[in-house]
């Protein structure tokens, strides 16, 4: 879907860029700095929708969410930004408007920190750039069209794989989608890279992703 002046997929006026989407379960602190990470973007055209797990129901039941919630969303592009990760490069959304003008993929993947700077996913090897990897890749990785989202977020379903079963069957289904790989860091895991602080981890410089990403080549 196109962002239109008339949504007809909710009640707003009109659709943002892009759709975050946050699962959240118990974790407070970790929401306040993946919110406070969201909203200190330098564009604000996006919208932040929240999956709240009162129960703790487990991963596939958080995957399944997904689907459940998905008429929520009614942005360009779909992310799914769970609680305890974050943004780290304030310019996200605008580098990500900038791809679209330039490119207009229907998927977009970059890279994101996972345990630690070292840990990076996807990992910078024969397969980036083509496609990805079992375990090599997380939902923080990537967003998605809003027709590609709707159409197979249901394959989302699986538990530990569950986001890479979204992006395999996004990228090899019916629809041959336009993909477009950005070796840029562009998110943290907060359990791991930050620990859970925001501090120092949102606000990475160039200087400094780049340093990780020859680290890890």
């Amino acid at each position: 879907m196109d962002k239109n002046d008339n949504c007809t997929t909710c009640n707003k006026s009109a659709c943002p860029f892009i759709t975050i989407v946050t699962r959240c379960y118990k974790r407070p602190n970790a929401l306040r700095n993946n919110i406070v990470s969201v909203k200190t973007q330098t564009d604000a055209d996006y919208e932040q929708v929240f999956i709240i797990d009162k129960k703790g129901k487990g991963l596939a039941a958080a995957d399944m969410s997904l689907n459940l919630f998905k008429e929520m969303n009614c942005g360009d592009y779909i992310m799914v930004l769970d609680d305890d990760d974050m943004i780290v490069d304030k310019q996200f959304i605008q580098k990500l408007k900038h791809i679209k003008k330039e490119k207009n993929p229907d998927v977009i993947i970059w890279k994101g920190m996972f345990n630690s700077e070292t840990h990076i996913l996807p990992p910078t090897d024969k397969f980036w750039g083509i496609r990805p990897m079992k375990c090599a890749i997380g939902s923080f990785n990537y967003c998605v069209s809003y027709k590609l989202y709707t159409k197979y977020i249901h394959t989302c379903r699986t538990g530990i794989t569950g986001d890479y079963d979204f992006i395999n069957n996004v990228l090899y289904g019916t629809d041959h989608p336009k993909v477009e790989w950005v070796n840029e860091i562009f998110v943290a895991c907060q359990n791991g890279a930050s620990k859970g602080k925001l501090e120092g981890m949102v606000l990475m410089s160039p200087e400094k992703q780049q340093r990780v990403l020859r680290h890890k080549k």
